[in-house]
């Protein structure tokens, strides 16, 4: 499975606040959470649900809960935890974006929403959400990589301003 490189020049963006959703839908970042189990066991099933479903994961397989705590969770998600976007309804976590900060460049990783809260914004949201954080801290350029087979983050990217580079 090919991937796309795209990439939004924020020194050309004009977002500005995201629009309204419907208030039973909160976003925050993972750093306003405490690092607990049962959040760590949140953020795995968000997580492995969002990347088995996507077009671009090459197997069936996920790493265990124990794998994911002990070789993902505190390297990439908990040290990135500023960076780190969740979305909620009704306190249970349905959606997530992920950024990581270099200098003036961002680089943004897996977004996720939960099978059953697709299609009413939530990555659209999460994104914009995002983007107003690195336009907050000065950052230049976002980049992500999308599965070629991922139409719908795709058109969420391009939606947003997202251009494929080489």
């Amino acid at each position: 499975m090919t991937s796309i490189h795209l990439s939004l020049d924020l020194t050309q963006t004009t977002l500005s606040t995201p629009p309204s959703m419907d208030p039973n839908y909160y976003f925050f970042a993972l750093s306003s959470e405490e690092d607990s189990e049962k959040n760590r066991k949140m953020l795995y099933e968000l997580v492995r649900e969002g990347v088995l479903d996507d077009p671009g994961h090459k197997s069936g397989d996920f790493e265990t809960y124990h794998d994911f705590i002990n070789n993902i969770y505190y390297k990439h998600y908990w040290k990135h935890r500023e960076t780190t976007f969740l979305a909620s309804h009704h306190g249970k976590w349905i959606g997530l974006t992920t950024l990581t900060v270099n200098g003036n460049k961002a680089h943004n990783g897996l977004t996720v929403v939960t099978k059953e809260h697709r299609g009413f914004g939530i990555a659209t949201a999460l994104k914009q959400k995002m983007i107003l954080v690195c336009l907050e801290k000065g950052i230049q350029s976002i980049s992500t990589h999308v599965a070629s087979t991922n139409d719908p983050m795709l058109s969420i990217n391009r939606k947003l301003g997202f251009i494929k580079t080489p």
